[in-house]
């Protein structure tokens, strides 16, 4: 009688653990009136949500224009660019060459790409696969991105992979976290060294077509998808407007295996069940084995928990597996990622002990609307408090905006007129290549040749200092210019700065050093 009543027991507390996994804290009502609320609040045209508890479909929903000024609404299928949250598919589809033998977690990266360098030689003979993908190389966080975008661009592959060897090491190798994106470019490249097909068919081949993510593409898109693209949106001048350069294609990109894949809702919300299922597509069928994933959710590197986070989720730790922040919020393993590029954000969640997953994709460069949808939904799973994140992120928002910016550091007295004289010509980067500053129609223009978006005009500020306005205003990312000189009073080198702590940390202006080029 006592074991029966411990069986009952045990059952009614399996039962109360079951109905707390699967209860919706938040109703249908509710989830529209949030997303409505940030897409207002922070001017996003469109939305699109997904969430999936245990093999239930909870809310799939798009929200809004597709395109300002057109009637076309953001539906489940309509595709957005999911940007950096194409790193988990690298990983993914480096798990299935893994389980094939193809390559080990711990392969050499020099054995497989010989002219990958680094620019210290004992880590570039020691660098393996894992280190590609976890942020830990010692490198800048964001060194070299201004090869990947703004897009389009004159870089390749094979530029990316060579200028590596020009950025200085500035943290001990393994030790610390730095996000960077140019290493998932190479680990991308590990594909078609070994299997001979490129990133994006290797991708759609092996992910894509066997999980009939109908609407997701590593590759070329099919023609039904082309019909319900989301269009990219972003502030000029406190207006918001569609950012062409940035609309969705199918022209090759150079950032493919760090952020290239486009996808819908709908899609991106299968992909989640398979990630919850550790890779498990049917009961005798696997994507990649349980093994790999949980390499790929394990803490690789630890990354620095901020306040925030402590004091709105309490947080304790924080890391980063392969393709995966990891961190513990309200006690819960919590799995994520976000993704941003010009006009698009994305963000997914993935809480393994609720068997929960969220995904917002919008098409709108706010990243606090993406944020204040997925801090709603998943936290209202996780925790019975009440929090408003919409006002809570537009009080955070303001006040990092009051923060002053830093000021330029001025180290040369020269007068405008003789300055401006002597700073057009050629300068060089040992990684970005050659800009041009020359005199056109009375105004100071500097061009880059391989970025040739990257052009606009210098306003002198003071001293030897100058500030860059792109005439592409939706680049927001205007730089200082400051031009060095050498003991005889000669320009020697040319830095540069983004003008504002809110510019995105891929403008790493701040890697560039240009020597000028002096004719024969």
């Amino acid at each position: 009688m006592l074991i029966l009543r411990q069986l009952l027991s045990f059952a009614l507390i399996h039962l109360l653990l079951l109905s707390h996994t699967f209860a919706e804290p938040l109703t249908r009502a509710e989830i529209d009136k949030l997303v409505e609320n940030a897409m207002s609040e922070f001017e996003v045209p469109g939305i699109a949500v997904g969430i999936i508890s245990g093999d239930e479909l909870v809310h799939l929903k798009g929200y809004g224009l597709r395109e300002l000024g057109k009637k076309a609404k953001v539906n489940k299928d309509t595709v957005f660019k999911v940007a950096s949250n194409s790193k988990a598919f690298t990983t993914a589809a480096l798990a299935i060459l893994v389980d094939k033998g193809k390559l080990s977690w711990q392969t050499k990266v020099n054995d497989v790409i010989p002219e990958f360098r680094l620019s210290d030689a004992w880590v570039s003979s020691e660098i393996n696969v894992l280190d590609l993908l976890t942020h830990r190389s010692g490198m800048n966080a964001g060194a070299g991105d201004l090869m990947l975008w703004p897009e389009p661009n004159k870089f390749t592959r094979a530029n990316i992979i060579y200028g590596l060897r020009h950025f200085d090491l500035v943290k001990q190798f393994r030790s610390e976290y730095a996000y960077d994106n140019l290493l998932y470019i190479v680990a991308g490249e590990l594909i078609p060294r070994i299997t001979g097909l490129e990133w994006r068919e290797f991708v759609d081949q092996n992910i894509m077509q066997p999980l009939q993510l109908e609407n997701c593409f590593a590759g070329a898109m099919s023609d039904r998808a082309r019909r319900n693209l989301a269009a990219p949106h972003g502030l000029v001048n406190d207006k918001l407007v569609v950012i062409e350069r940035s609309r969705i294609n199918d022209v090759v990109s150079n950032m493919a295996a760090a952020g290239a894949v486009r996808c819908s809702a709908a899609d991106m919300t299968s992909w989640m069940k398979i990630l919850l299922k550790e890779g498990e597509i049917s009961p005798d069928k696997r994507l990649y084995s349980k093994q790999q994933a949980e390499q790929m959710w394990h803490s690789h590197i630890q990354r620095r928990v901020g306040s925030f986070e402590r004091e709105w989720g309490n947080t304790h730790f924080n890391s980063y597996g392969l393709g995966w922040r990891i961190s513990d919020v309200y006690g819960y393993k919590q799995l994520s990622h976000t993704g941003s590029l010009a006009g698009f954000r994305s963000y997914m969640t993935l809480v393994p002990e609720l068997d929960l997953g969220v995904v917002v994709l919008t098409n709108g460069s706010s990243s606090m609307a993406r944020k204040a949808v997925m801090y709603s939904l998943v936290r209202a799973y996780m925790t019975d408090e009440k929090i408003d994140w919409t006002a809570e992120l537009i009080k955070s928002q303001q006040a990092y905006s009051s923060t002053a910016l830093p000021e330029p550091v001025l180290v040369f007295k020269a007068p405008e007129e003789v300055l401006t004289n002597e700073i057009v010509g050629l300068y060089v980067d040992p990684w970005f290549g050659e800009v041009e500053i020359a005199r056109e129609q009375g105004k100071l223009v500097l061009r880059s040749a391989m970025s040739p978006i990257l052009t606009g005009e210098l306003e002198y500020l003071d001293d030897s200092v100058f500030v860059v306005k792109w005439f592409d205003r939706t680049l927001e990312a205007d730089a200082y210019v400051r031009f060095e000189r050498d003991f005889e009073g000669r320009i020697s080198s040319v830095k540069m700065q983004a003008v504002s702590s809110e510019t995105d940390s891929s403008f790493d202006f701040h890697d560039l050093d240009f020597k000028p080029v002096v004719g024969e």
